[in-house]
């Protein structure tokens, strides 16, 4: 399990969140907490048939393992919304019993009692609505963190409720939302915003404001990097300064060409089929589109666009201090306030807003990507494998999600012992796939060479980068080679590899702060054993950077302008992260360390 570090100031995780740190200030160690998620799926293309499953992720496992272990707790099977205090009062009434009493289990030191308690709902602003009893967010009051009224204004041939900056709204609180809810009852009104009291309230030490966070899977990515870009590239926009609709193929094409990394697994698609797109893929877009539009977008809209970014890539971070919590901040409520005055007061929609309270919750409950519904949507697509008919459609994906929940804990001493057809054909049929590898050259645990070592001889140039770890006087010439390796369970290509794959494997970054495109690894003989060597050319970083005043600080700090340089080597030791190189429509190169720290990838 992964138990919370109260004594580190930078936040890392959910454990290091402040909520997080009050719901656990008087439990014991061995006590566990949820972040869960209800959503609506549909089924069929010809009808509104959907199912509405309740998941719960476990926030005490390791990160790498929480999406892996997603647990089905109940599912509604209808062609409507379910009834909220009929489908949730069994998970209610089992997380009391949880709470109070525990599960039993033991291990080598004894036995032991974990209680269970609700700490974060993650799902979109129409299932939080309904949820917490309050208006949707089309309706006055339609925030669920704040008291923001909101304005009805004229967009189109209709009308908008728009959440536009006027000074500082007041918060709700656990106790302001359960007196709003009783004067609605005696009312028989909506106080508000809120329609009533909401079952999710009965949860023990779970806050009916502070738990539900706004998801930025839906808020940011579904939401504002999708409104923008319509709003870019919609024709109907043509008279707009903003609109660069005429550019879309140009846009389009240099999106085409990146090679992404192996963990983005969809590639860059034309923006014609952006309506195709997956929430994975808008994803990928916002953090790659500040270089694509360069020189594109008009300037006053680009660094705009800037401070979007740079607040997300800090939110999204694996190691998030007090100051980048700040400034990004800072640049989220800037981005807010200058969109009205660049795009106009109709497109303060709700999902803009919600920016201006991101940091609070990611102070609360970690990084972006702890508490993303990306985890449960894509456990959503593997429940929509689990039926094989219209008939029992909810007993036949609760009864195969328990089959595959029990194979996949048995595959350790039931299928590895087997044969690699008996091991692939189990992977081809679970929803976690995994390729068998093949002729692996293990060096250590971090450092895996892949498939059949090339026995070469050093080039003049590699010799002289290889003398700055190595003594000349022993430096062989003669080096078994691999061009596909692992570093601390991430897949390497060698530059010259990736050029004939549509991914780009080998741009990494070193602990020096030295950027790297990777030629190969090398395994020299040094007293009889293989001492393994990276060697590569170095990306020189160039002078890059957009300052904003407000915020103090450069804006474009994710992403480093770089040029090829010498051929460096260095130990895998030295290995930080994955890039990506992004290329501008000028032919600059850029690179970038991929905040993509979602618990999926």
């Amino acid at each position: 399990m992964n138990f919370p570090n109260h004594h580190h100031d930078d936040i890392t995780d959910i454990h290091e969140g402040l909520k997080y740190k009050q719901l656990f200030s008087n439990l014991s160690e061995d006590d566990l907490s949820i972040t869960w998620n209800c959503d609506g799926v549909p089924l069929f293309k010809s009808s509104k048939t959907s199912i509405w499953p309740i998941q719960v992720m476990i926030n005490e496992l390791p990160k790498e393992q929480r999406a892996r272990n997603v647990i089905l707790c109940g599912v509604w099977v209808g062609d409507t919304k379910p009834t909220v205090h009929v489908y949730f009062k069994p998970f209610v009434d089992e997380m009391k019993h949880l709470a109070c009493n525990g599960i039993q289990w033991e291990d080598e030191n004894g036995a032991h009692v974990s209680r269970v308690f609700c700490a974060v709902c993650s799902c979109d602003a129409v299932a939080r609505c309904i949820m917490q009893n309050f208006h949707q967010f089309n309706g006055s009051f339609g925030c669920s963190i704040c008291l923001h009224e909101g304005e009805m204004v004229e967009r189109g041939d209709g009308h908008t409720r728009v959440y536009p900056v006027r000074g500082v709204s007041e918060q709700r609180t656990a106790n302001n939302t359960v007196r709003h809810a009783s004067e609605a009852c005696v009312a028989n009104a909506v106080v508000k915003g809120v329609k009533g009291p909401s079952i999710f309230s009965l949860l023990p030490k779970f806050n009916i404001i502070d738990g539900f966070v706004p998801d930025y899977m839906h808020c940011v990515i579904l939401g504002v990097v999708r409104q923008f870009s319509r709003l870019w590239f919609d024709s109907r926009y043509h008279c707009k300064d903003f609109y660069i609709g005429n550019s879309i193929d140009n846009v389009s094409h240099l999106m085409q060409s990146l090679k992404p990394q192996m963990e983005m697994a969809r590639l860059p698609r034309s923006l014609s089929e952006r309506k195709f797109w997956k929430a994975s893929e808008w994803r990928n877009f916002l953090f790659y589109s500040p270089i694509i539009l360069i020189g594109i977008l008009p300037d006053a809209f680009m660094r705009h666009w800037w401070l979007l970014v740079f607040a997300i890539a800090n939110l999204s971070s694996s190691n998030i201090s007090t100051a980048m919590l700040n400034k990004s901040r800072a640049a989220l409520l800037k981005f807010v306030i200058k969109a009205e005055s660049l795009y106009g007061l109709e497109h303060l929609s709700y999902n803009v807003h919600q920016l201006t309270h991101l940091t609070q919750y990611v102070g609360n409950w970690g990084p972006l990507w702890a508490t993303s519904a990306f985890p449960f949507e894509n456990n959503n697509q593997v429940l929509k494998r689990l039926y094989h008919g219209t008939n029992g459609i909810a007993n036949q994906i609760m009864k195969n999600n328990l089959i595959w929940n029990q194979l996949n804990s048995i595959y350790d001493y039931l299928f590895v012992p087997c044969s690699e057809e008996i091991q692939s054909f189990y992977h081809h049929l679970s929803r976690h796939s995994s390729r068998i590898v093949q002729n692996a050259f293990s060096v250590s645990h971090d450092c895996i060479g892949l498939g059949q070592p090339q026995l070469r001889f050093l080039s003049d140039n590699e010799k002289a980068a290889l003398i700055s770890i190595f003594d000349n006087t022993w430096l062989h010439s003669e080096v078994n080679s691999f061009a596909r390796f692992m570093l601390k369970k991430k897949l390497i290509h060698s530059h010259e590899y990736s050029n004939n794959t549509k991914h780009n494997d080998a741009i990494i970054s070193l602990s020096s702060g030295m950027y790297v495109a990777v030629g190969s690894l090398l395994f020299i003989n040094v007293s009889n054993s293989k001492v393994p060597v990276i060697i590569g050319t170095e990306l020189r970083l160039r002078n890059f950077s957009i300052y904003d005043t407000d915020v103090r600080s450069n804006v474009a700090v994710a992403f480093r302008k770089v040029s090829f340089a010498n051929l460096v080597a260095f130990k895998p030791s030295h290995f930080e992260s994955k890039c990506l190189m992004i290329t501008s429509e000028r032919g600059a190169h850029y690179v970038i360390e991929w905040p993509g720290n979602d618990l999926t990838s």
